[in-house]
């Protein structure tokens, strides 16, 4: 009966932090006015309100994703739910270019690891995860959510679902989370979400399957099975089924040439590690500089050395595991994709999948502090929070030009005035292409 009231109060509380962080969120969100629209983004809005069926719309990388195609269909459904939810405001006069899938999805997030952290690590303050969630609502990445894609945060979600809704099936309480389909949904979602997802999933089933040969008890075989089930069919869907959808549907084979494009060098490696380090840094030391390295490299070593204290609920190998499979997932983006170690890209959404799984093991190191220490360990989070708030109160340092997209952002006001007055004369503003042809369509609509 104790877990079940323990369950309950869990609930109570994690929903509590959730409610105070989503008005944070929302407020930072606010004093960003509303965002700016993303070069990319304005080829998703006359993609995905264009006058055809919604299967032709989904299913066609060869405008959703410029010919790349990456097998994540299910995030073109979200989104085109976001852009129409954007376009229809456009219509109604209002600009917001803030994704509100983005906005769900991350509130989601935070609730799940403040529920699940919780049930988990009972031993763990519980200002640590107040201030922790306030953390992540003010994470740059989430405040500043300009519509974009949803496919970072999709498969976030999934990880998040697996990886913690794994380790609640070992309560005896478990109930909800105790279904084989609570895990299943959790690997599907992150394996058609994103490649990424894929990648994780794959990760997560690999260590599994180790654990479960090693013989440790709380390892779960049907978690195995689901897993390793949803990796094969997510393969049949990437290679077979989805291409013969799309085939079907918009009468093209899509390109399979942007997944095999790696060019794996060493310079990539350290650039990866780079990368995992900074993003950590940043993430929970509120450093957007080079010093983010740094810091990110002293919070992981210290959370090895901590989980080193006692292996036996979490053995030391899986856990250089899952940071090692960190390292491999970025160094393969940053082979693909080398503009993600550029100053005003690597802080960006790339990193959210790894936060999910970061999380569960930055909960796990905290609660093998000493009683007097695991005190301490809201100065973390409330150190970030503090960090996170203070260019709010300097909106200089607020609002930063954005190398990439200083055009589009330099035109926002722009077409809020001609938006907010249909019969101005928007082309002498000088927009891109893309804007003026978004007006056209809002003004023969109207």
């Amino acid at each position: 009966m104790k877990c079940i009231e323990d369950a309950n109060g869990c609930l109570r509380r994690s929903l509590l932090s959730t409610a105070v962080s989503a008005l944070v969120l929302f407020l930072a969100i606010a004093c960003h006015g509303g965002g700016y629209l993303h070069w990319e983004s304005s080829a998703f809005l006359l993609n995905y309100t264009a006058e055809r069926p919604l299967l032709q719309i989904i299913f066609d990388p060869l405008r959703n994703d410029w010919g790349l195609y990456q097998c994540r269909e299910l995030s073109y459904f979200f989104d085109y739910l976001d852009a129409n939810i954007i376009y229809f405001l456009l219509k109604q006069g209002i600009v917001c270019f803030v994704s509100p899938i983005s906005v769900m999805l991350m509130l989601f997030c935070i609730w799940l690891q403040q529920y699940a952290g919780r049930r988990l690590f009972p031993r763990i303050p519980e200002r640590f995860f107040i201030f922790y969630a306030l953390a992540l609502a003010l994470y740059p990445a989430f405040t500043e959510v300009i519509f974009f894609r949803s496919s970072k945060l999709l498969a976030a979600a999934g990880l998040g679902i697996l990886i913690f809704g794994s380790a609640l099936r070992r309560l005896k309480d478990s109930g909800f989370w105790g279904r084989k389909a609570v895990i299943c949904s959790g690997a599907v979602l992150a394996v058609l979400a994103d490649r990424q997802g894929v990648f994780f999933v794959t990760a997560f089933t690999g260590i599994l399957a180790v654990m479960q040969f090693m013989k440790f008890s709380y390892t779960q075989k049907d978690i195995v099975r689901v897993c390793a089930g949803v990796v094969f069919a997510g393969i049949a869907a990437n290679v077979l089924l989805v291409p013969l959808l799309i085939r079907a549907i918009n009468g093209y084979f899509p390109d399979f040439s942007y997944q095999a494009d790696f060019k794996i060098t060493c310079s990539a490696l350290f650039q990866a590690v780079e990368f995992v380090f900074a993003n950590i840094g940043n993430a929970f030391c509120g450093i957007d500089s080079k010093g983010a390295a740094v810091c990110g490299g002293v919070i992981l070593s210290s959370i090895l050395m901590l989980l080193l204290r006692n292996s036996r609920r979490i053995p030391l190998y899986a856990v250089c595991g899952m940071f090692a499979v960190l390292t491999v997932c970025a160094w393969m983006m940053v082979s693909r994709h080398a503009l993600i170690m550029d100053e005003g890209v690597i802080f960006s959404g790339y990193f959210t999948p790894s936060m999910m799984i970061f999380s569960f093991f930055l909960f796990a190191a905290v609660e093998r502090l000493p009683e007097k220490l695991r005190k301490l360990s809201i100065l973390l989070p409330l150190a970030v929070v503090v960090l996170r708030l203070m260019p709010y109160f300097t909106p200089e340092k607020l609002f930063h030009e954005d190398k990439y997209q200083v055009i589009y952002q330099n035109a926002t006001p722009k077409f809020e005035h001609a938006v907010k007055n249909p019969g101005c004369e928007y082309r002498k503003f000088l927009m891109p292409y893309r804007l003026e042809l978004l007006l056209e369509k809002l003004n023969g609509r109207r």
